[in-house]
């Protein structure tokens, strides 16, 4: 009795020796898959952000705004020129209407609009007071009174880029006017440039086609 029984303890242990070494198996297994699938999702999500890196921008929209107490510097987009914009001011027009979106910061996809040269609460635009071939545009705080367009002359931005600009050019000149680290970084920009790319179409254009050029 005492070698059946001894028997067939070595037998239980060889079973669940078996087992254990199956559920190892098992255990790597879901292991290995659950890298593979993060691999995979961080693939795809880095496919993702070069793509809306490289979503193109007309340059003659885009202007420059500061703020004038930390010196931090936005970008926005207009759903018009500031020459247009320009013309009918000067022509004394009023209630005109424009729209910007916010590229860069922690807003960046927030929609703004009105109609000028009236006052809203938080944002204004109005010829300057001592240079009427410029526009005043202050967005929360954030402002530019010197904003120029003549007919026929390319933009700062222009000069530099050419007619339009990809969002990752914008975002390294962005970094540079805030003295951040020259580089794009999936993990600290993703959410602003899916932010961005995902918001209201101001202009109305087809973002596809954008990204084929």
């Amino acid at each position: 009795m005492g070698l059946i029984k001894k028997i067939s303890e070595k037998r239980e242990l060889r079973k669940e020796e078996k087992e254990l070494k199956q559920e190892e198996r098992l255990i790597l297994r879901e292991m290995a898959q659950e890298r593979l699938n993060k691999k995979r999702a961080l693939e795809q999500k880095q496919k993702e952000f070069d793509a809306m890196l490289d979503m193109r921008l007309p340059c003659k929209n885009v202007i420059r705004l500061k703020h004038p107490l930390n010196n931090q510097v936005n970008y926005y987009l207009m759903n018009t020129t500031p020459f247009i914009i320009l013309l009918l001011m000067q022509e004394g027009i009023q209630g005109v209407p424009c729209k910007f979106k916010q590229l860069t910061g922690k807003n960046a996809g927030n929609i703004y609009k009105g109609r000028f040269p009236a006052m809203q609460d938080y944002i204004h635009m109005c010829l300057n007071k001592e240079d009427r071939s410029k526009l005043f545009i202050s967005i929360y705080g954030h402002q530019n009174d010197h904003i120029e367009q003549h007919f026929n002359e390319d933009t700062k931005l222009e000069k530099i880029y050419g007619k339009t600009m990809t969002l990752r050019q914008l975002l390294m000149i962005w970094k540079t006017d805030n003295g951040k680290f020259m580089n794009i970084n999936i993990d600290e920009d993703f959410e602003m440039v899916k932010r961005l790319y995902d918001s209201e179409d101001i202009l109305e254009k087809n973002k596809k086609q954008e990204l084929s050029k």
